[in-house]
């Protein structure tokens, strides 16, 4: 277990060492300390001040409210920026949802955390399997990663987008993603819990294809489909009365 912690908390900071982008915390500084004859692994990484989306979504279902499909939109043309440069440079996260991103106080733009999953691809593959004498090392967060990264251990560009796509559908609806998904016909519940605009739930749908090669397949054909269709024109938040909190342990679609 050691042995595994230090691998991940090497690669998160050997990674973050490389990126500098204005919505990734900039990392200063990591070690490794013994305290008590335990192992303790630390990074220093700027603070962002601010709540991350999951918090934030809580606060509105106590209110009895969600995320407008506006609201949604712009939080979509934000982020993929971000995911856009992360993944020139062969790089994919494996774990977004909405407790790791926060949305910063000083300029209401959403930051990128939690690179603890992260993985440099290599350039000749375009996949990524944690090499290890028996097992692949499966990381993601249950119901918002893909199959292929919770079964197979395989990770894309297009396996972001849709982790992403469903934390959408999850600021959306106000509800854990198993609640939005219907394993027995294999299909999100559009029209029923998830109601949105024509447009836009054709590039939602598109991000959540099962298939890796069937979802867009980089962030910039993403956002230019994004920028050329009509922004949602109802700023009102979406009512949502009757819903439960959201956990992190949550079961993942088709599973």
């Amino acid at each position: 277990d050691l042995q595994k912690a230090k691998e991940l908390f090497e690669r998160e900071a050997s990674v973050l060492k490389q990126l500098q982008h204005s919505q990734i915390p900039r990392l200063h500084s990591s070690l490794q300390v013994k305290l008590l004859n335990k192992d303790f692994f630390f990074l220093v990484q700027d603070y962002v001040e601010g709540e991350n989306y999951q918090a934030l979504l809580e606060k509105r279902l106590n209110q009895g409210r969600c995320f407008s499909e506006k609201e949604v939109f712009h939080f979509l043309t934000q982020i993929l920026p971000v995911l856009d440069y992360i993944h020139s440079k062969d790089v994919v996260h494996r774990d977004i949802s909405p407790d790791n991103l926060v949305l910063r106080k000083t300029d209401n733009l959403p930051v990128l955390i939690d690179f603890v999953g992260v993985k440099q691809l290599p350039a000749s593959q375009g996949l990524w399997f944690t090499k290890l004498p028996v097992n692949r090392t499966l990381l993601g967060n249950k119901g918002y990663a893909p199959e292929e990264q919770l079964r197979q251990g395989k990770a894309f560009h297009s396996s972001d987008l849709y982790s992403l796509g469903v934390s959408a559908l999850v600021l959306l609806a106000g509800e854990e993603p198993q609640q939005l998904y219907d394993s027995y016909h294999g299909k999100w519940r559009w029209g029923e819990k998830i109601k949105v605009s024509t447009n836009f739930e054709a590039i939602l749908k598109k991000m959540l294809a099962y298939k890796p090669n069937d979802r867009y397949q980089n962030s910039q054909q993403l956002l230019k489909d994004l920028q050329s269709s009509t922004p949602p024109s109802t700023p009102a938040p979406t009512s949502n009365k009757n819903v439960s909190m959201l956990h992190s342990a949550i079961v993942a679609p088709g599973s």
